[in-house]
């Protein structure tokens, strides 16, 4: 992985109405909760559908629901282009 500033003059824009999967983790290695199999702690995960939206909207989001001491992933919906609740995604 390589990681570069950008100057942000060059954005051409920033798409809207994009759908987005978010994965809340929350658990792991969090001492406060007990011990599973073998010892090791684990991990339990919600998942969201953010639909017709943009990063900064889903961020937004997230500082309002991420619950305290869990961490999260983001993905965007490649595929369906009108994902709903049930449908099969195809994220990246």
């Amino acid at each position: 992985m390589q990681v570069m500033g950008i100057d942000e003059r060059q954005l051409r824009g920033e798409d809207t109405g994009v759908n987005f999967i978010v994965f809340i983790y929350e658990g792991g290695d969090d001492p406060n909760m007990p011990s599973s199999v073998d010892g090791h702690k684990s991990w339990s995960v919600d998942s969201y559908l953010l639909t017709d939206a943009d990063l900064t909207e889903v961020l937004a989001w997230l500082g309002e629901n991420l619950p305290r001491n869990a961490c999260y992933a983001v993905g965007v919906v490649i595929d369906p282009p009108s994902p709903t609740a049930s449908s099969e995604v195809d994220v990246r």
